[in-house]
């Protein structure tokens, strides 16, 4: 379970970016083809590069557990996610841009790469560019609400089909090469395959499970979900989370992720879940006997606890952020066995703290393995690295698992390296990229 593959995913980005450039040049006659027009070649190869970025944004969207695993979190691979789209839509922007410049000082010319006319691949190539703008405007700057967001944001794949089309038949480099034609159909291959499968098969053949509501619990504003799987056993691993989509007339059937709040192999899988937001308040109406199905398992928190159980680790939960470390110490416990952790649980008061006696049994079971702090805000002020340096006397050769308001966790985090720790010994996951 080694986490250092986290980088992978750029590293094979830049391998298949190297592949391209080197297919591109190479299917020159001659390399002083390159230099002679230095705007058209700068057009060529933001297009081509363009379609290696937008075929990684695509792969990512899959979230497949090998591809996520590439990027250390699937919270990590939604931020590559975004820049590569970004990144990808620029080179797709570039690569008329270039050419248009490329043509100048006739105008005419210039203008066939933005206007509408006579040739259907350019028209092909024109209608992408123009279909990405209107779908980059809607997606990243207008304040949607969310499932108005969602119902544009799965139709980014569109215009890529049509620079797919645009690609097959205008008359280029790739066209006339074939290791690079090969090179880049295969690219445009996979990346037409990623957002079909993200489109109209994930529902179907991704990863999933069907449960039923076996026990419902109100803890405070939280809601306690207890689910029993409805054919069989139900693996993850502790800290992990899923997309569940509740079957419930009165309540959406859009997929939010959860952090299992349950150990793997126990009959119920328990979902902890603050209600703070419009779709989380109407939980309120879910009933005992409903259904719901769970995408996934996703993410790495636990891994990066598990992989090294002769490791001091430093947990900090704030608030609901303490869910994974249910799991966790459940695991840790029903093993017998754990790493030693110290263990912070921060919240407002006392009283928006209802997991303090059940974590106090894991202690019991734990012995001096785990050791346990409740910080409350209002009596102790905003948590600091150095108030927390001060409760266990130091980070040194120390795993820090962060979990909480994403304020919190960036603030500490910086925090923390500053006073030395290194940043690949601190993990953290940021569920804000999944909504």
């Amino acid at each position: 379970m080694p986490m250092k593959n986290q980088n992978y995913g750029y590293f094979g980005l830049a391998i298949a970016s190297l592949i391209t450039i080197i297919l591109w040049m190479l299917a020159k006659p001659a390399i002083n083809y390159i230099w002679a027009s230095p705007f058209r070649s700068a057009g060529q190869l933001a297009g081509l590069l363009g379609i290696v970025f937008l075929t990684a944004q695509y792969l990512l969207a899959t979230r497949l557990t090998a591809i996520e695993r590439q990027f250390g979190g699937l919270d990590r691979a939604y931020k590559a996610h975004r820049l590569l789209g970004t990144v990808g839509f620029l080179l797709i922007l570039y690569h008329p841009f270039f050419l248009a410049v490329n043509a100048l000082p006739s105008l005419k010319e210039a203008s066939t790469y933005f206007i509408f006319g006579d040739e259907f691949a350019y028209n092909l190539g024109i209608t992408a560019l123009y279909a990405y703008l209107v779908l980059l405007v809607v997606t990243m700057f207008l304040k949607l609400p969310y499932h108005i967001w969602k119902k544009t944001h799965i139709w980014m794949g569109a215009p890529f089909l049509l620079a797919v089309w645009h690609v097959a038949i205008i008359g280029s480099d790739v066209g006339r090469y074939l290791p690079l034609r090969i090179w880049i159909f295969s690219l445009c291959a996979i990346g037409t395959a990623s957002f079909l499968y993200r489109r109209f098969l994930y529902g179907r053949f991704s990863p999933h499970a069907e449960f039923s509501i076996e026990h419902l619990e109100q803890k405070n504003d939280i809601v306690e979900v207890y689910l029993k799987p409805t054919a069989q056993n139900y693996f993850f691993l502790p800290g992990q989370f899923a997309f569940v989509a509740f079957h419930n007339a009165k309540i959406s059937t859009e997929k939010h992720p959860f952090s299992f709040s349950s150990a793997p192999q126990e009959p119920l899988v328990r979902l902890s879940i603050k209600q703070s937001g419009d779709y989380t308040k109407k939980l309120s109406n879910l009933t005992v006997g409903d259904s719901a199905t769970l995408y996934g398992p996703h993410g790495m928190f636990g891994r990066f606890s598990m992989e090294s159980p002769n490791q001091p680790q430093l947990w900090i939960a704030g608030g609901i952020g303490v869910t994974p470390f249910l799991s966790l110490l459940r695991y840790y416990a029903n093993q017998g066995k754990s790493p030693s952790i110290f263990f912070i649980y921060a919240t407002r008061t006392k009283e928006d703290a209802p997991y303090l006696t059940e974590i106090q049994e894991y202690k019991e079971k734990l012995g001096d393995k785990l050791k346990f702090f409740h910080y409350s805000s209002a009596d102790m002020g905003v948590i600091t690295a150095e108030k927390i340096k001060r409760m266990n006397g130091g980070f040194a050769n120390t795993r820090i698992l962060l979990c909480g308001p994403q304020g919190m966790m960036e603030s500490l985090r910086e925090q923390f390296t500053a006073d030395g720790v290194h940043p690949r010994s601190i993990y953290f996951e940021d569920f804000s990229f999944f909504s």
